[in-house]
């Protein structure tokens, strides 16, 4: 330990005279950021005139290699599995086609129990 703190030194500068020395922003640097201050609109503004109409879209500003995939959806992760590789594109077809069998069975009385075992007291329930 006594080695490494005879390697340090700790420096704190002096004032070597009264000048004043401020910050130097060259004048087109400055200009320049002054002009991308007042171009640049910010959230707040976009809110304030589309007014109700207003969706905060966060991905607009992300820089991707491939500006494609900028609004893609993100897919959605379940018990470590990911959803959309569990998405029938056929289900809408499949399910017309189980509605419709259905129909069918119930039209053909497929669901009829044939026995009227209605009392007075389950009708007046």
């Amino acid at each position: 330990l006594n080695t490494l703190l005879n390697r340090l030194a700790v420096v704190e500068p002096r004032k070597r005279d009264d000048v004043s020395r401020p910050a130097f922003i060259p004048a087109g640097a400055l200009d320049r950021r002054l002009k991308q201050i007042a171009a640049r609109k910010l959230e707040k503004d976009i809110m304030e005139e589309e007014g109700d109409d207003y969706v905060l879209e966060l991905r607009k500003h992300w820089q991707l290699t491939n500006p494609e995939h900028q609004f893609d959806d993100i897919p959605e992760l379940w018990e470590g599995h990911n959803i959309a590789d569990f998405i029938d594109p056929e289900i809408e077809a499949r399910l017309d086609e189980l509605e419709a069998e259905e129909e069918a069975r119930d039209a053909a009385g497929f669901y009829d129990s044939g026995d009227d075992s209605e009392t007075s007291e389950t009708r007046e329930m």
